[in-house]
């Protein structure tokens, strides 16, 4: 007992364990925060305006996740055994060619937002408001920059830096507007947070920043060998991205911004079934990784699918408590919001169910392409059944696409890990 005691606190204690409690503090923050945040803007702005708020901001992110060309990715999985071999001539080669790479196609996709035509921009962005453009374009810079410098503390395994730029942002952002609502709060307010942020995120990478002096370089060589290396998982959290955001904007494309503010109030509180389905994958994928053998990794898969089908019944309970949330959170301007809240809830339920097939899939039978595939499917069946049904079901039309396509995803999921289970089964006997 003394031995197994003394292993759980070694474990406890470990460098491992104390960088994860680091990322957890700064998701569990960042999610308060950005709930915090999301609800100000939408209380204090009209449901109308607080529409063209989350259309411009869908939009953002969406071009953020495409700019990226995989090189946050590269910088975290390529650099670390150069960084480990203290191959510092390397590092800051590699560094300098990706940091310039991201930057020149944030700044490029900035420019081209200002310069599209008026009825393009409304359709994606809900409003040609050069003011408010420029601001996301700003937000589409400064966002692409953030997310890779902290993929350069991921590499150098510098957690106490990135756990500590993600926390001071997101509370510096929440407190910037909500010093704005003294003032009146507007839409180019609002979104002036993303560059507050930008800014201290930049102050708080300067002050920790780990790879001494880096000079932008754009050597094509270096570039075409990162994206090489990189361009399945750049392509895998695109679509991850896209998505969990294409919803937005199709309403943004095709009804006004009043069905957008109320729908992306209901998507903003289901964000709490991607927070569950990221913890639940960060504690199951790592157990898929080391079953040895067909039967091991069956009984766990038993005992998972238990598990998220209890936490998928407790999420359920949102279905009874979503009138009363959505009116202490956003008040009763927002009450139409009611019935898309609980359709989400139901749309996003498959997702939680999932999580065992998916992971055994990716991490025991290393198939991680037929996961990609999956997920590109349920892009396209939940893209187009929205943008086919938005005529005739309005603010309906993506929570019946989520629904459908997440419901494939569970059964093709299972479908293809009975598949690849009864095969493994047949060639053991």
């Amino acid at each position: 007992m003394r031995r197994l005691f003394d292993f759980g606190k070694q474990l406890a204690f470990s460098q491992t364990a104390k960088d994860t409690y680091l990322v957890m503090v700064a998701n569990v923050v960042n999610g308060i925060t950005g709930l915090l945040f999301t609800v100000l803007v939408a209380r204090f702005l009209s449901v109308a305006e607080f529409g063209t708020f989350s259309s411009l901001l869908n939009l953002t992110l969406i071009v953020v996740s495409l700019v990226d060309l995989g090189m946050t990715q590269g910088v975290v999985n390529f650099l670390p055994p150069f960084i480990d071999r203290g191959q510092e001539k390397k590092v800051k080669h590699y560094l300098g060619n990706m940091v310039g790479t991201v930057g020149l196609l944030a700044v490029a996709a900035a420019v081209a937002l200002l310069l599209l035509p008026a009825n393009w921009v409304i359709k994606i962005a809900g409003s040609d408001n050069r003011i408010y453009l420029l601001l996301a374009g700003l937000g589409i810079i400064g966002a692409s920059l953030h997310l890779y410098f902290l993929g350069v503390f991921q590499a150098f395994k510098k957690f106490f830096a990135w756990s500590a730029t993600e926390i001071v942002l997101a509370i510096v952002r929440v407190v910037w507007v909500a010093g704005l609502v003294l003032t009146g709060l507007t839409i180019g307010k609002a979104l002036s947070g993303l560059i507050i942020g930008a800014l201290t995120s930049f102050i708080m990478i300067w002050r920790f920043w780990p790879a001494g002096k880096i000079h932008l370089q754009l050597s094509l060589k270096t570039i075409k060998k990162v994206f090489r290396f990189s361009r399945w998982l750049w392509f895998v959290n695109m679509i991850i991205s896209v998505y969990g955001r294409m919803d937005v904007l199709l309403l943004t494309a095709m009804t006004s911004s009043v069905i957008v503010g109320q729908y992306a109030a209901a998507a903003r509180l289901a964000l709490v079934f991607p927070l569950a389905v990221n913890s639940l994958n960060a504690v199951v994928a790592p157990r898929f990784a080391s079953f040895p053998d067909l039967d091991s990794m069956l009984s766990y898969t038993k005992k998972a699918l238990l598990l998220v089908l209890a936490v998928a019944g407790g999420l359920a309970m949102f279905l009874v408590l979503a009138k009363p949330i959505i009116s202490v959170v956003y008040g009763s301007r927002y009450l139409s919001a009611v019935p898309l809240f609980q359709g989400l809830v139901l749309a996003n339920l498959p997702l939680i169910i999932t999580i065992p097939a998916t992971n055994s899939l990716v991490y025991f039978f290393k198939r991680p392409q037929v996961v990609t595939g999956i997920s590109f499917m349920q892009l396209l069946v939940m893209s187009s059944l929205t943008w086919g049904l938005v005529p005739h079901l309005v603010g309906q039309a993506p929570v019946l696409g989520f629904t459908v396509a997440n419901g494939l995803g569970l059964v093709l999921m299972y479908g293809f890990w009975t598949r690849f289970y009864l095969r493994r089964r047949h060639e053991a006997t």
